[in-house]
């Protein structure tokens, strides 16, 4: 009978560790079950922040746009005026110089009449 005693005695210290390691709890996660959930974790997060980037440089873009029609209507309204400013302002400058002619022409009919008269006394 101590034959049968020492043998089950050994059975049960044999099997008593490997029910014990069935019994462990299994939603432990390994080293690379853990990095897989990160990794997968983050390439989710990379995906929702390159989605919400391209709703938001879709909507830049067409508000550069629209800004940039209304900045070209603005200045061709601009260039529009100054080059009607810069239309009346030579009409005035030929005036202003047509004027100075005359009275450069009469003086200088003046000096030469002047400088006639001198000369034949």
């Amino acid at each position: 009978m101590s034959i049968l005693r020492t043998l089950a005695i050994v059975t049960a210290l044999a099997v008593i560790p490997v029910v014990g390691r069935a019994q462990q709890d299994t939603t432990k996660k390994g080293g690379a079950e853990k990095v897989a959930q990160r990794v997968g974790k983050s390439i989710d997060k990379a995906a929702k922040t390159t989605k919400h980037n391209v709703g938001k440089a879709a909507r830049a873009t067409r508000t550069n746009a629209s800004h940039a029609a209304k900045a070209t209507e603005t200045n061709v309204q601009h260039a529009a005026n100054a080059t009607e400013t810069n239309a009346k302002h030579a009409v005035a400058a030929t005036k202003t110089n047509l004027h100075h002619a005359k009275k450069a022409t009469k003086t200088n009919a003046k000096h030469l009449k002047k400088a006639l008269s001198d000369t034949t006394k």
